[in-house]
C-alpha cells in the first residue's frame, strides 16, 4: 500500500508537469512518456501472477485465438492490450485538473485493464479504425473496439491453470 501511494503521487505529479508544459507552450504533449511510466512503475509490477512467456498474465482475459497460440505452442504472435485505448484515458487524465489520488487509482485499476490478443486481432482492431485513439459509440463499453473489429469479447477468458 505504501508503494501504491508513492506511485500514485509520482504519476499525479507527472500529469501535472505535462499539464503545465501544455499550458506554457500551447502544445499538446505526446502521451508516450506517461504511457511508458505507467507500464514500468504501475502496471508491470502489479501484473497478476503467473505470467506466460514472462509477460502475459494468465489470469486476465485472453481471446480465443490468443489461447490457441499458447495451447498449440506457436511462437510470438501475442499482444497485451488495453481494453480502452490508453492514449484516450491518459488524455482524459491530462484534461482534469488536478487529479484526486483516489480517482487516479480508480482509473488505473478499472479503465486501464488489459487483455491478451493475437497480433492479427490487434491489426483487425486498427483496420476497423479503433487502434490507439478512438472508440466506437459513446465510450461506455470497454470492449466496443473489439466488437467493431469482429472479435467477440464473450469468448475471452483467462488461461486455465
Amino acid at each position: 500500500m505504501e508503494r501504491d501511494l508513492a506511485d500514485l503521487r509520482c504519476f499525479a505529479a507527472l500529469l501535472e508537469a505535462h499539464r503545465q508544459w501544455e499550458s506554457e507552450t500551447g502544445q499538446r504533449v505526446n502521451v508516450k512518456a506517461l504511457r511508458e511510466w505507467r507500464w514500468f512503475y504501475w502496471q508491470a509490477p502489479r501484473r497478476p501472477q503467473p505470467l506466460v512467456r514472462n509477460k502475459y498474465p494468465a489470469l486476465i482475459p485472453w481471446s480465443m485465438a490468443a489461447r490457441q497460440v499458447i495451447s498449440d505452442s506457436i511462437p510470438g504472435g501475442l499482444v497485451i492490450e488495453h481494453r480502452e485505448p490508453i492514449k484516450l484515458v491518459i488524455r482524459e487524465l491530462l484534461d482534469q485538473s488536478p487529479v484526486d489520488l483516489g480517482q487516479l487509482r480508480e482509473v488505473l485499476d478499472t479503465r486501464l485493464t488489459c487483455c491478451v490478443i493475437t497480433k492479427e486481432e490487434d491489426r483487425a482492431v486498427t483496420k476497423a479504425g479503433y487502434g490507439t485513439a478512438k472508440v466506437p459509440g459513446a465510450g461506455d463499453d470497454p470492449w466496443a473496439r473489439y466488437r467493431a473489429a469482429g472479435i467477440d469479447p464473450d469468448t475471452f477468458a483467462p488461461l486455465s491453470p
